[in-house]
């Protein structure tokens, strides 16, 4: 048996979407998400026309699959990018720490054909 150490866990849920057996369960007994190819995992999608590129998704990032990208000189016009996609495990706290909420998780467009 499998079992999820709290003091690490980050409730992302990832665990659930790889397990083909949705044999993971929560703290409550509810089972965690369903297994799901994790091409279909959300990732997270920037607006840069509400951006004030804080740096705050990047810093906050468990797992630092984000990056600021390149700018200009000076940092100005660096915004956040997913640097690492295969790194990001969807859990949203580039969402929740965004104070222009210019971040949103979405089906990643490969998997959308």
């Amino acid at each position: 048996m499998h079992r999820v150490d709290p003091a690490r866990c980050i409730e992302c849920g990832s665990c659930g979407r790889v397990c083909p057996s949705a044999a993971v369960v929560d703290g409550s007994g509810t089972t965690v998400a369903r297994s799901m190819p994790r091409g279909k995992w959300l990732k997270p999608v920037f607006d840069t026309k509400h951006c004030i590129s804080c740096g705050s998704c990047v810093e906050t990032c468990p797992t630092r699959c984000l990056d600021m990208g390149p700018g200009q000189p000076g940092g100005f016009g660096a915004y956040p990018e997913l640097a690492r996609a295969v790194a990001c495990v969807s859990c949203g706290w580039c969402v929740d720490v965004c104070p222009t909420s210019c971040v949103v998780l979405a089906v990643p467009a490969e998997a959308r054909r």
